[in-house]
């Protein structure tokens, strides 16, 4: 637990480990999170050992509260502890402490290299606590079990209660010690707070506005959602007064993003905001991969210099202390010192976070339930403030964390390579894999009788099944571990490995029940899957956002605020909905709809020439970089085999282009002009990614960014019309249009870019969905964007700008 200080009641509130001279944190198989055998080892040796010395001896109690309350220093001090097991014998109260070990050979060469010196102090406070409650003789000792063969070894502890006593006192008095030194630099906070100035010498039109509504939320203690376009500065403006808050009431802020380039933006402002002097520090965590030193990423100590004795060389090492100096610590700086030190620089970002002010990282870190930050959000964590960008992107990152597949084909693979083993750990895979095999027979064997062969369809999972699989998949997990220890041959990708992770996370998410999860069976030509898929995450988000102090959720479409506010899990009783129009000149862009074409997927082949001829049309009007944004990539390649002969280069995004590949097009566009790029919409061209100046001066969008039709689609759409009575609206209508917007916004980017917004479809003209364009697109209705002649109206807006430009 966390040590509670409370200096107004002079009190201390700690756990026992709270009181040991070694951090827990580093105990254990710290390195394996690959594989989640350190919960699978502690629970299994634990509840093993404690069943059997339960059913071998009636007198035996495990997990046994004690709680003491003493005085010292001036504190009234409360402890609090969990013993594994309490029995009495021989008129004595006998504490034991269970603690696994890989090999019980090893444990008195441990013992005497002082590894298990926190584990004997623990017990020995425990003799402690439980002889200030009773007349009768306490002793104890630690119990190790090896996880190899099982044996175990019953090691005394030697209580010495005066040595105790000062370890008890030393330690108290370094609590109270860092908690005046952290009282101290609160106070300096506070005052660092007040003085913190805004960066820039003036505001961007609306920016003050955000920030008042930003502070207005911190100051109810609620949670806000903000809708505001390019060039209002939400960065800055949501930063500012969060930043001042925290520092002043001594909370954390978490800023997350979608991308790394976000984080970068993030970073920078921090920069101009703190200083490289100022009274607070601030670390971007990095994904784990791209901090790995190694050539190949495998974290295993067997293979990496840099994981293996990690705690130790930690313990020893200057690292921590000297990236707090530099204050705004990047990736760079962490992996710096890393490779100086011999240190995981992942592994090295997450301890030096714990002494930071604000974590800027991935959705990933907060949110995803096989890799958020346990270290920060496994207790309260109700001084946390936390800033989403993009915060529209969560709703699909959520959908993702909570939508777990098992592939059939693998399933059979790993069955033909167990089979060619001899070792009885693959004996007991092949027992687990069977089951599962002719679990997928029997929902395929539904699909043809019930369900007239359909390639997807909905199923019924037996929950009793799959708890019981998960069960001995947990066991066999251990002796798998013992098994690749034995053989000490580690292996980068492990399919047995990943079949175990890919198991837990499946049968974690069937547990938490729930109409918003859907269970499909699908048969595919590489192979049949049978998903779990997450509708609406807005249970599993919400439940985070509730825990924290305020979040602030912002982006330049997220609209309608209403459907992203359901989705993402804000409580409406709590959540403030605030949305600001462009501070950028009306007169600068031109938005037009072209209603004179069909997109829809029944209709839209009849169009391809003339959308085709269209694009052509446009871009000849003026000289320059154009974007053309379609719905798919089906849709984009039907077009652009009917282009005509064009002066201008044609760029088309593939389906599996990269970011790297995204940066060199862009550096094109910045160096070259007659480029026309044809991409799709909610793609690596359309969100989050800037076309300043003359990079790009048109986008084009063909016809509204609608999810394509699908069965999993179908699933949705059924369960928020059962929920909302919005079925199309939520599954289709305003993602779709989400995306429309977010094309349509990357042409004018600051207040001198000058450029075109063209949407050809006649749905655009359509209430249904213009209702969602952004009310700064228009002065009173969106039907003032609909255009008779779209050339004509073009040609005019650009003859407008060259006349402005020859005035000036």
């Amino acid at each position: 637990m966390t040590v509670k200080i409370d200096w107004d009641k002079k009190e201390i509130i700690l756990g026992v480990k709270d009181l040991t001279s070694q951090d827990y944190a580093h105990s254990g198989h710290y390195f394996e999170d690959n594989l989640p055998i350190r919960t699978y080892l502690g629970r299994s040796v634990h509840e093993e050992s404690q069943k059997y010395r339960s059913e071998t001896d009636p007198a035996y109690s495990r997990e046994v509260i004690v709680k003491y309350e003493t005085n010292l220093l001036n504190f009234h001090i409360i402890i609090q502890g969990r013993v594994d097991g309490v029995y009495e014998k021989d008129g004595s109260i006998v504490v034991e402490e269970i603690k696994s070990v890989f090999n019980i050979a090893g444990v008195k060469q441990g013992i005497e290299n002082g590894v298990y010196e926190a584990f004997f102090e623990q017990a020995e406070y425990y003799i402690w606590l439980l002889k200030m409650q009773s007349d009768k003789r306490v002793t104890g000792y630690l119990l190790f079990v090896g996880i190899a063969d099982g044996q175990t070894e019953r090691i005394p502890v030697k209580f010495n209660e005066k040595a105790l006593m000062r370890k008890f006192e030393n330690r108290i008095s370094s609590i109270i010690k860092e908690s005046e030194l952290k009282r101290e630099w609160q106070k300096k906070q506070r005052e660092f707070a007040e003085k913190l100035e805004f960066p820039f010498p003036t505001k961007r039109e609306f920016q003050q506005e955000m920030m008042d509504e930003v502070e207005g939320a911190l100051l109810r203690h609620q949670d806000i959602m903000i809708s505001a376009p390019t060039g209002v500065g939400k960065t800055i403006a949501a930063l500012f007064p969060a930043l001042r808050y925290a520092l002043y009431r001594g909370m954390r802020i978490f800023f997350v993003t979608s991308k790394t380039t976000q984080q970068r933006i993030v970073m920078d402002s921090l920069k101009l905001l703190l200083k490289r002097k100022s009274g607070a520090t601030v670390i971007n965590i990095r994904a784990k991969e791209k901090m790995c030193p190694n050539e190949d990423y495998f974290c295993h100590p067997d293979f990496c210099p840099f994981i293996r004795e990690y705690p130790k060389r930690l313990r020893t090492s200057t690292a921590i202390e000297e990236l707090m100096h530099k204050k705004i610590i990047t990736p760079e700086d962490v992996y710096a010192s890393g490779i100086f030190h011999r240190l995981c620089p992942f592994e090295l970002s997450l301890d030096v976070s714990l002494k930071c002010d604000a974590i800027v990282c991935d959705y990933n870190y907060v949110f995803d339930p096989s890799v958020y930050l346990r270290r920060f959000f496994s207790e309260k964590y109700d001084d946390s403030i936390l800033i989403i960008d993009e915060a529209h992107n969560l709703y699909q990152r959520g959908m993702a964390y909570y939508s777990p597949e098992l592939n059939r084909a693998k399933v059979i693979e790993l069955m033909q390579f167990a089979s060619k083993h001899d070792a009885p750990v693959f004996t007991e895979f092949i027992e687990i894999l069977e089951p599962l095999e002719d679990y997928f027979k029997k929902l395929e064997k539904f699909g043809i009788e019930e369900r007239s062969n359909a390639k997807e369809y909905l199923v019924n999972l037996d929950t009793d099944f799959f708890d019981e699989l998960e069960e001995k998949t947990e066991q066999l997990a251990v002796k798998y571990y013992v098994y690749k220890k034995e053989i000490a041959v580690p292996s980068k990708d492990d399919p047995f490995q990943q079949f175990i992770m890919d198991l837990g996370i499946f049968c974690y998410v069937l547990s938490l029940g729930g109409d918003e999860f859907a269970h499909i069976y699908c048969r595919k030509e590489d192979g049949n899957v049978l998903k779990i898929l997450c509708c609406d995450p807005s249970r599993q988000l919400g439940e985070r956002i509730s825990g924290l102090y305020s979040t602030i959720a912002m982006s330049a479409t997220l609209e309608p605020q209403q459907f992203y506010r359901d989705v993402l899990g804000f409580d409406r009783d709590r959540t403030t909905l605030r949305r600001f129009p462009s501070p950028f000149p009306k007169a600068n862009r031109k938005i037009i709809i072209n209603a004179k074409v069909s997109t829809k997927y029944t209709q839209r082949h009849k169009f391809y020439e003339k959308i085709a001829n269209f694009i052509t049309d446009i871009t000849a009007l003026r000289e320059g970089n154009y974007l053309v944004f379609f719905s798919s990539y089906q849709f984009l390649e039907n077009v652009y085999s009917h282009m005509p002969a064009h002066r201008l280069d044609i760029i088309v995004q593939h389906r599996s282009m990269c970011e790297n590949e995204r940066a060199i097009v862009i550096t094109r566009l910045s160096e070259e002009k007659g480029i026309l790029v044809f991409a799709v919409q909610g793609g690596i061209f359309s969100e989050g990614v800037d076309y300043p100046g003359d990079t790009a001066i048109g986008a084009i969008i063909i016809g509204p960014g609608l999810p394509q039709y699908s069965f999993e689609q179908e699933v949705m759409k059924n369960y928020y019309q059962e929920r909302y009575g919005m079925g199309f609206e939520y599954a289709y209508l305003y993602p779709g249009m989400n995306r429309t917007i977010q094309a349509a916004g990357r042409v004018i980017r600051s207040e001198t870019d000058k450029g075109i917004i063209v949407l050809a479809d006649e749905r655009f003209a359509t209430r249904y969905y213009n209702s969602l364009f952004p009310p700064d697109w228009y002065e009173r209705s969106p039907d003032e964007l609909i255009s008779k002649n779209c050339v004509e109206d073009i040609s005019q807006f650009w003859a407008g700008v060259d006349a402005i430009k020859k005035l000036n």
